[in-house]
Order: structure tokens, then sequence, then C-alpha cells
């Protein structure tokens, strides 16, 4: 049952993990420094309100931020995995690996893809980080897209039988119809300590576990007709149903994750924080996966909504701790972006006809030749480059 990976593959994997994990420190440290220090028209009709507190930018950059915590939290782990030379690697630890750096690049690329539509008109910031993602994002891929990876962790987690491996499963999975078996063992909607994040834990087990025996009858049955049969079956009929079973197995890998990391905290305040982060991370989940758990039944189209308000409550009780949050990362001042800094008077200056987002009107000559062209002399005085007209 043990079968550790090519050893360049295995390198592979950990160098584009590892260089993933800074990247995504680099750019989501510089988002929410520039979210949290740059203001737009508010409720009162004055430019006095962060780009952090509108409610869809805030969930948005929240939801980075605990991704970012969670994977590390993931990246870590397996990292002691493959790194402990008293420890062979089996089918479920490969699994993890794959898992892990296919969120980290996808972490990289929604980063990427956050700051070309809040901070669009920044060039430096959009140049210095967009240009690393698309240049990393396109060196570092495996197989034919990005979602190689994660569609084979789906296929290990079924054909090396990883994950919901427990008879337990079975037999909670076969009782989850029952409103009152739910309610008990696997709602995920209670308000949690870190025992009831177990239910968060369950309730994703289940989701894994559903997943993972629907393709495998399905590919019994079609093995009857050939090998053709089982490709189209996983490749064209249940290509979403492959890669979201690999997204279970990773969802419950980072659940668990986030729980052993809770239980050895020893700051009760971090254990709080650690708890919202988990809680956050498995309804962003939910989240970004509705449609597939009203498709199988695993929550009602009326729990989803309340899943949708929590998320919301939860980002919005997360978001002043981001700054926090992101300064832990001990990211050095060099690799930030400049724009990411308190730099507000930079674009707005109090007291002046200059404010962010203000467009500069430029006189036309009237005279418009090339001889008056050639004796244009620039006034420092009347023309500032970063500010515009100077008004006198």
């Amino acid at each position: 049952n043990v079968r550790p990976l090519d050893d360049a593959n295995t390198s592979r994997l950990l160098a584009t993990g590892a260089i993933a994990v800074g990247l995504a420190k680099r750019m989501i440290t510089d988002l929410v420094r520039y979210t949290a220090n740059r203001s737009t028209v508010g409720p009162s009709g004055q430019r006095d309100h962060l780009l952090l507190g509108i409610q869809h930018i805030q969930c948005d950059v929240v939801d980075l931020v605990v991704r970012l915590y969670t994977y590390i939290a993931g990246w870590e782990r397996v990292m002691n995995t493959f790194c402990d030379p008293q420890t062979i690697p089996s089918r479920e630890h490969e699994a993890q690996l794959m898992g892990v750096v296919h969120n980290l690049r996808e972490l990289v690329r929604e980063a990427a893809s956050f700051i070309n539509k809040v901070p669009r008109g920044h060039a430096m910031l959009l140049n210095s980080r967009v240009a690393e993602a698309n240049a990393f994002l396109s060196y570092s891929q495996f197989g034919i897209d990005s979602s190689a990876l994660i569609r084979q962790v789906g296929v290990d987690s079924i054909l090396s039988n990883v994950g919901t491996t427990h008879w337990g499963w079975r037999i909670t999975n076969s009782l989850k119809g029952m409103g009152v078996i739910k309610r008990l063992i696997q709602n995920p909607l209670f308000s949690p300590h870190l025992s009831d994040m177990g239910r968060h834990l369950i309730f994703f087990g289940h989701k894994h576990y559903t997943l993972k025996q629907k393709l495998s009858s399905s590919r019994r049955l079609q093995e009857r007709y050939g090998y053709e049969h089982v490709w189209y079956d996983w490749n064209a009929f249940k290509h979403r149903d492959l890669a979201a079973c690999g997204e279970a197995f990773c969802e419950m890998f980072f659940i668990d994750t986030l729980m052993q990391e809770t239980t050895r905290c020893l700051d009760l305040r971090g254990r709080r924080l650690l708890r919202d982060m988990n809680w956050t991370y498995s309804l962003s989940c939910m989240h970004h996966s509705n449609w597939l758990l009203v498709r199988e039944q695993l929550l009602s189209a009326r729990r989803i909504r309340i899943v949708n308000d929590h998320y919301d409550n939860l980002c919005t009780l997360i978001a002043p701790q981001c700054l926090n949050l992101v300064a832990s990362l001990r990211v050095p001042e060099p690799f930030l972006s400049p724009l990411s800094s308190p730099l507000q008077h930079y674009y707005s200056i109090p007291g002046t006809f200059v404010s962010g987002g203000d467009a500069v009107e430029v006189a036309k000559m009237k005279d418009d030749t090339k001889e008056d062209q050639e004796k244009i002399v620039e006034d420092e005085e009347d023309f500032d480059m970063l500010h515009g007209l100077d008004k006198k």
C-alpha cells in the first residue's frame, strides 16, 4: 500500500508549493494593506469609506487571508511528512501533497484576479504582482490545465480508497436523510467550539464519501464496456464530480489540520482566532460549492441561504484582524509594493481640488504645430506629474 512519488515529481511539487507560499504571502499582504488604506465614496457621500469596508470586497479579502493561513498549515503538515527520513509517504500523503499544491496555485491565481478587479488603475501594484503570478502559474503547471492536480487527487482517492475509508462513513451516510440524525451528527450551522468543528469535518466527509461512491459505482459499470467508456465517463460526463471529489478530500484535510493546530495552541485568543478561521474556511467551501450541496441533498436551499448569511457575518468579524494577520506573516518591507503602504496623500491632497480618482484635464494648445511643440518648456510649478495641475 506504499507507492512513494517519483523523486523528480516530488521535488517539483515541493518546490512549487514553497514558491507559491512565498508569492501568496506577498500578494495577499499587499492586497490587505491596499484595501485597508484606500478610501472610496461611502454612505455619507464623502470619500471616507475604506475599500475593506465594502462587503463584496471584504468577503474576498477575508477569504484570501483565511485560506492562506489554512493552506500554510496544511503545507507545513505535508512538509513534515515528506521531509522526515523516517516516514515513508503513503498514497494518502501523496494525495495531500498534490491537493495542497493545487490549492496554493489557485490561491495565487485568485489573488492576481483580485488585483485585476480592484486596484487595477495602479500600474505598480498591477505589474509587479500579476506579472509574477502569471509567470509562476505558467511555469509550474501540472498536466493539461490548472485542474489536473485536483482531478488526480480525486482519482487517487477513489482508486486507492483514501480519505473516507472507515466503515462508519457508510453507516452515517445512509442515515443522512433523517433530519434528527443530521441535526445531531452533521449539522454545520452550530456556532462552533473546537469540539463542534467536528461537525464540519463530518459534513465534508459525507460530501467526499457521496462523490467517491457515485464515481466508483459508475466506473465499475462502465468497465464492462471497455476502457473507452471509462475514460468518457470521468472526463466527459462526470468531470465536475471528479474535481469536486478531490476538493472534498482536500477540505477534510485542511479542516482536520486546523483542528490539530487549535488543539496545540495554548493561547486562548489564538485558539478562538483559529477556530473562527476554521469556521470561515468551512463556510467558504460551502458557499463556493452550494450547487453541489443542493444537488446531492447535503443542504437544502434554505440552509444555503443561512450559510451565506453566516459567511458574510463572519467575514465582517474577521476583517478588522486582517492587518494583524498579514503583519504576522513577517514579509520584509522591501518585498512589498510601495502602493500597499499607507500613502493616501500621494493621490489625494487635502484642501485642494485634487483627490483620488479625479481626472487631470490638460489645456490644448492654440497652435498645434511642430514648431510650437518644439518651443514647449515645462514649468514645474504649474504642473506636477504626480498630482496633476496646481491650482493657484
